[in-house]
């Protein structure tokens, strides 16, 4: 999909990314404990970006990565545990950079 129409593939992947609205921010907190105090934080606020540069696509057995400028969108490809017919589940991860 990404080869026939790059527009539409990166439009979608919005969605996938958690930006099912263009107004939607992202809030992300990051911290470490040490001894069950924080002992320090960091916090990402990440917006829409529908100019979203992609800069790779890995394939990885059952894994594909969609590299892209601020983060990698993961998406795997699992078989259903219980299924009446053939069907598949698709995980969705995010990584920041």
């Amino acid at each position: 999909m990404y080869e026939e129409d790059p527009i539409k593939f990166k439009q979608c992947l919005a969605p996938l990314r958690g930006f099912s609205d263009e107004d939607i921010l992202q809030v992300t907190a990051f911290y470490q404990l040490k001894d069950e105090v924080f002992i320090s934080s960091n916090v990402k606020i990440s917006e829409h970006d529908r100019n979203v540069k992609i800069y790779g696509i890995k394939l990885k057995g059952n894994v594909i990565e969609v590299v892209l400028s601020d983060t990698v969108l993961q998406l795997r490809l699992k078989p259903m545990n219980k299924f009446t017919s053939k069907s598949y589940k698709i995980n969705c991860a995010v990584k920041s950079s």
